[in-house]
């Protein structure tokens, strides 16, 4: 009987010891959860496309886009589409609706440089851009069509005619995303 008693008291003791241990070094399973927007608080924007039936490619680039931006505010933000024609974004952990709405609504920044990083033209002078398929030597390919505006098609054919051999990038939002030679 002693035995079971002493096996008992040291068994509590033990346990005391490790609860003190996990407690002393923070061990707290709370700081691994995430918690969504009905914990955390946060931001839920539904975007609702203008056209009544957009295209599959058009709503994925829009998404694209759009999960490019909210990383910015938070890497637990969410970004899906919902039905055909919506986009949701769900973005946890801040407040300021307004800001957010006003930074994802503006439109994207597009810039061609030359090889030195200087500009040649702007997005302001591309009047329309599309992506399209092109098909050469059998072999398939995304590409985004540009049309330019009238000041923008004449700028570029100089600014192409004047760097024949170099390459000529393109920086959307920031970020390089294409040098062609």
């Amino acid at each position: 009987m002693k035995s079971n008693k002493r096996k008992g008291i040291i068994g509590l003791l033990i346990t005391l010891i490790c609860i003190g241990v996990f407690g002393y070094f923070g061990y707290d399973t709370m700081d691994d959860i995430k918690l969504g927007l009905d914990l955390a608080g946060g931001v839920s924007i539904t975007y609702q496309a203008v056209e009544e039936n957009p295209s599959s490619e058009e709503m994925s680039d829009t998404i694209y886009k759009l999960q490019q931006r909210v990383q910015n505010y938070s890497t637990e933000a969410e970004v899906y589409q919902e039905g055909s024609n919506r986009i949701n974004i769900d973005i946890p952990g801040v407040s300021d609706a307004n800001a957010i709405l006003e930074e994802l609504g503006k439109p994207g920044s597009l810039i061609f440089v030359d090889e030195s990083g200087n500009t040649i033209l702007t997005g302001d002078q591309v009047a329309s851009a599309k992506a399209a398929i092109q098909e050469k030597n059998g072999q398939k390919s995304y590409v985004v069509s540009l049309t330019f505006t009238e000041e923008g098609a004449k700028t570029f054919a100089d600014a192409t005619a004047k760097n024949i051999g170099k390459r000529i990038g393109i920086i959307y939002d920031g970020s390089m995303v294409l040098i062609q030679q």
